[in-house]
């Protein structure tokens, strides 16, 4: 509406920045925790196999020791690996749910800037409408005390 000023307008400004800024942060962080738990979920399939193909080798006849050594070990290795992805996932869990509670305030604070432009708004509506609405009865007075007058004058120049 023209005319009208919100006082706090640079301040909503900053919060929907705010809110942007931290809208793309968890995306970000949703992002970085699906690629690990993707890494996680390989982890585990790889054990997976390696355990299937272990147990096929020993099912088979006589076993490379050495092979099943090497085999054994490594599905450790991958074990501990899965034991530190599961840690970082469950971090970067916890980080993704910050920072949509981080979002979710954020759109608050916007929010109630919002609506109190909008009071503002409907208020400043109300007084300009209410001041046209003066001028609009007192150009109708103006016109009807000259027409009175004027009808006083005809009336007294006939008369």
């Amino acid at each position: 509406m023209r005319g009208f000023t919100f006082r706090l307008e640079p301040l909503l400004s900053l919060r929907r920045h705010r809110e942007q800024t931290l809208q793309l942060k968890l995306a970000e962080s949703q992002r970085a925790l699906e690629r690990e738990r993707s890494e996680l979920q390989r982890l585990r399939e790889e054990i997976r196999a390696r355990s299937a193909s272990l147990h096929q080798q020993q099912g088979r006849g006589p076993l490379d020791m050495g092979r099943v050594s090497m085999e054994s070990a490594y599905l450790i290795l991958l074990e501990g690996r899965v034991a530190e992805q599961e840690v970082l996932v469950e971090k970067l869990a916890r980080q993704v749910d910050g920072d949509r509670e981080a979002v979710l305030e954020a759109a608050k604070e916007k929010k109630a800037l919002e609506r109190l432009r909008e009071v503002q708004l409907v208020a400043f509506a109300r007084a300009e409408a209410r001041k046209e609405m003066k001028a609009a009865e007192e150009v109708a007075t103006t016109r009807h005390v000259r027409r009175s007058r004027e009808q006083e004058e005809v009336a007294l120049y006939d008369g």
